[in-house]
């Protein structure tokens, strides 16, 4: 019997109680894997078991206790980073976060749904601690740029007289659809090119905060239907993101180079030559860098000397894309 053919716990109607947790600091991409050699992929009961010996990081358990019920397939099954399903809070314990029937969404980072072909462990780990440690950073921007975020916990999961333990959060449900599954020809050049504009002052937004998403593209950007005036996009999914501008953030020699903290003007980061905009192309049929002057004119005063030498143009010839540290 494979995997696949396993009842899955996120099956719409299951019901969970799962316990507050409290997550470790991020752990770092470049952490060593287990040695995972020689398993069988397809028997459940061998994965299962590895599992349990291989559980998440540790971090600190709380007390609060909620009981949700699945009411949503979103994305699940097998080799996906997170199994993502609405949960309704049936019971919300002594956490006043929550009312009764709401409906977030829960992000199950289970290493049983994993490609074993990867490293699961290490992946749901970066995962969870990563987005946990960024909503916590923006917070101020909950419910504006990114959804609201209700906490961190811990599920476990029977295998036999033993346990598989899953972390897992819960977030806000956006009403809405991300890009990826829009229907570009029904969008007018005035208003994707609104919606770009839009991007752009969110991504400023966490980046402003020393956050950089490392896979800001059509699937991670939700627009709010109906547009909500004031929360047109919602930027999701912060699993892999940057902590810090540099390469080395933890040198402070290093990072202060890139003015941590600083707002810095999109004319610098967005510029044509940098190739941010690159997972938009679709979206895009017009010359770039003429209308990123026009829309970001207002923020050419705040642009200083030493940011412009950071931020300089690259020569035509070397057009690249944002790398995988917030060195841009």
């Amino acid at each position: 019997m494979s995997r696949d053919c396993i009842v899955s716990p996120y099956s719409v109607g299951s019901r969970h109680r799962i316990c507050s947790h409290h997550p470790p600091p991020p752990v770092a991409l470049n952490q060593p894997g287990r040695n995972l050699l020689n398993l069988d992929y397809d028997d459940p009961q061998v994965i299962s078991q590895t599992c349990v010996r291989n559980p998440p990081v540790a971090g600190v358990d709380g007390t609060d206790r909620i009981v949700v019920q699945i009411t949503e397939s979103i994305n699940v099954g097998l080799c996906k980073r997170a199994q993502v399903v609405t949960a309704r809070v049936l019971d919300a314990g002594s956490l006043t976060s929550f009312t009764t029937d709401q409906v977030p969404i829960a992000k199950f980072y289970d290493p049983y749904y994993e490609s074993f072909n990867d490293q699961p462990f290490l992946g749901v780990d970066i995962n969870y601690t990563h987005e946990c440690a960024a909503y916590t950073r923006l917070a101020d921007l909950q419910g504006s740029f990114i959804p609201v975020f209700f906490g961190s916990f811990t599920l476990r999961l029977p295998v036999g007289d033993q346990c598989r333990i899953v972390r897992l959060i819960l977030v806000e449900k956006i009403s809405g659809s991300s890009m990826d599954r829009l229907d570009i020809s029904r969008y007018s050049r005035f208003l994707r090119q609104r919606y770009l504009k839009e991007i752009i002052d969110a991504e400023s937004a966490l980046y402003t905060k020393d956050i950089c998403h490392r896979d800001l593209c059509p699937c991670n950007v939700m627009f709010t239907i109906p547009r909500q005036r004031n929360r047109p996009v919602v930027i999701i999914d912060f699993g892999f993101v940057d902590f810090g501008r540099s390469r080395k953030p933890s040198d402070p020699e290093i990072e202060n180079a890139w003015f941590p903290g600083v707002p810095i003007s999109p004319l610098l980061r967005w510029q044509e030559r940098y190739s941010r905009r690159t997972s938009f192309t679709s979206w895009i049929d017009w010359e770039w860098q003429p209308w990123l002057e026009a829309q970001c004119e207002h923020t050419r005063d705040s642009i200083t000397d030493a940011q412009r030498e950071r931020w300089q143009p690259l020569p035509q010839k070397d057009h690249i894309s944002p790398p995988s540290s917030c060195s841009f």
